[in-house]
């Protein structure tokens, strides 16, 4: 491909701007957008890789409670995100302020530049969306579900530590201080018996 545009390019100026034409076969174009998309993804050290792909399940007036909001079905995609970049795209996504307890995580040695790959979930309940992001970042990457005590990351519905006495938000914390806190979990998280 590098030898075909170097034989079909013209160079020339304009004053002082320097001008690059290119006559390229129509196969070119998807695999020139694919190149600049992984250039993109791979230098930015995935916090902008991309904008995440999301589409809002619909519904009339649209669910009130967290726990409503978590049934929506939603779709979210990207290619590579932080922890925290990928809880604020869900946030937005839902409705629903998400916040990383970022002593919490430290306890467990789990940092918020966390990174989530491949993640792709298309008309999922949120809850469903929420999980598989948590799984994703767990440090422990042979968790195959929720339920395992290897599952370090969780989510629970609480008061922002921000704003005690405002709204409740999603708060992501680990399995350990939820337990040390007496904090019950929601049930996907909950052990197995």
């Amino acid at each position: 491909m590098l030898e075909f545009a170097h034989k079909f390019a013209r160079t020339g100026e304009d004053g002082k701007q320097a001008i690059i034409n290119i006559a390229l076969p129509s196969y070119a174009a998807p695999n020139l957008l694919a190149a600049t998309e992984l250039t993109i993804s791979a230098s930015s050290g995935g916090s902008a890789a991309a904008p995440p792909t999301t589409v809002a399940g619909g519904g009339s007036g649209g669910p009130q409670t967290i726990e409503d909001k978590l049934k929506k079905k939603i779709s979210l995609a990207f290619p590579q995100n932080s922890l925290d970049f990928a809880m604020r795209d869900f946030g937005d996504e839902v409705g629903v302020p998400v916040k990383l307890v970022g002593g919490d995580l430290q306890l467990d040695g789990i940092t918020q530049n966390q990174q989530i790959r491949q993640f792709n979930m298309m008309d999922k309940p949120a809850e469903e969306v929420l999980i598989a992001l948590l799984m994703k970042a767990n440090p422990i990457t042979t968790v195959k579900s929720p339920d395992e005590a290897d599952q370090k990351l969780v989510y629970v519905i609480g008061p922002d530590p921000e704003k005690p006495d405002g709204d409740k938000v999603i708060l992501i914390t680990t399995r350990a201080v939820s337990t040390k806190k007496g904090i019950p979990l929601p049930t996907p998280f909950q052990l197995k018996k």
